[in-house]
């Protein structure tokens, strides 16, 4: 079901308009992100980080990027990539945020940092800037991996970013636990009620407590079906 093809370089068919404009708005934000103050930054949600990770390495890899190879957003990734390692919980996903210990909520933002995970793979020539990159990514994603492998989630919607997630750390990385995992969350379908054959015995009633979000809980463990009900998002 996940194909196995790394993203390729943009061929004939590109939109050249739509990428220009799109490398202009990245340049905007890294500009103003730039000429932002720091101090805070540790401070900030683990999506927005992760966010920002990725708008900065995609300036750093883009050709046509004013910011293109430039060493100024390697350092304000770095800064925000620690800000990351600094919400990590024990089990490896963050512990900022609405939901803490959530695997999916966590899914959100492993969805951006694989993504510039990638981007930084092939970039050349190497630096010792974005060697320590490349190690703080790698540090951060194969912390939370294992949660990833074993979380459940906490509304039926969240099984479309953790899979996400999944299928992106087995592009970079492959692994057949990654996809097979992906694929047994996939196997739902469109609908919110997973096939009654693939459905654990989960409480009917979500508990109260926090722990719900956590990879260890009784409806965030087992099979991908046994962490669905219908408290939060």
């Amino acid at each position: 079901m996940l194909a196995d093809n790394r993203p390729g370089t943009p061929g004939a068919g590109t939109d050249r308009e739509f990428l220009a404009s799109i490398v202009s708005a990245a340049d905007d934000g890294a500009r103003s992100l730039l000429g932002s103050a720091r101090g805070g930054i540790r401070h900030l949600p683990h999506r927005v980080l992760a966010s920002r990770v990725k708008l900065l390495v995609s300036c750093h890899r883009a050709d046509a990027s004013a910011f293109h190879r430039s060493a100024e957003v390697l350092d304000l990734a770095r800064d925000h990539l620690d800000g990351l390692i600094a919400q990590q919980g024990t089990s490896g996903l963050f512990v900022g945020g609405d939901n803490v210990d959530s695997p999916p909520d966590s899914a959100f933002s492993l969805n951006d940092l694989a993504d510039a995970q990638i981007l930084l793979t092939d970039t050349a020539p190497p630096s010792t800037d974005l060697a320590a990159l490349r190690a703080r990514l790698r540090t951060i994603i194969d912390a939370a991996t294992p949660a990833l492998l074993t979380g459940g989630v906490h509304t039926p919607n969240h099984r479309w970013e953790i899979s996400a997630a999944l299928a992106r750390l087995h592009r970079n990385r492959p692994d057949p636990a990654l996809r097979a995992r992906a694929e047994e969350w996939l196997a739902g379908g469109s609908t919110s009620t997973p096939p009654a054959s693939t459905r654990s015995a989960a409480p009917t009633t979500p508990p109260t407590s926090p722990t719900r979000h956590c990879p260890s809980s009784p409806r965030c463990s087992g099979s991908p079906d046994s962490g669905i009900s219908s408290s939060g998002t």
